[in-house]
């Protein structure tokens, strides 16, 4: 995705994509990405650590529990992260949350919430990893 490369080049991290932050759309065969949600942007050059508010559906592991983060260029990874969880989610209809406990009655967003935190600090020893890509069958 361009807009992210974008952002990079110009020492920002957005650090706050979510399904209503990208916008797809196909213009005449060819797919565009409009990016939104910029007042999460950080400049992530320098030597003070970022503040950045970690949302558990779509954070990278390594930030977990953290309200600030080292600045630096692999702060950009999270973009990347977060852009395959959306993608994800895309491909399975579904953020992988609702997949993992689709047995399960309607639960509540309190509850969505503590199974992401729990995917996101891989606190199931026998679960699913971060990623949860092994969730992703056929």
């Amino acid at each position: 995705m361009s807009a992210l490369g974008v952002l990079h080049a110009n020492g920002l991290a957005h650090l706050g994509l979510q399904p209503n932050a990208v916008y797809i759309h196909d213009d005449n065969g060819v797919i565009n990405c409009t990016v939104c949600g910029l007042e999460t942007v950080v400049r992530f050059e320098g030597d003070k650590l970022i503040p950045a508010a970690v949302n558990p559906f779509y954070a990278p592991p390594e930030a977990a529990a953290l309200t600030l983060h080292e600045p630096g260029t692999t702060i950009c990874h999270w973009d990347w992260w977060t852009l395959g969880r959306l993608v994800q989610e895309l491909i399975l209809g579904r953020h992988v949350i609702d997949v993992l406990s689709e047995t399960e009655p309607e639960h509540s967003e309190q509850l969505r919430r503590s199974r992401a935190e729990t995917l996101l600090f891989e606190l199931d020893p026998g679960g699913v990893r971060a990623g949860a890509v092994e969730a992703m069958t056929v």
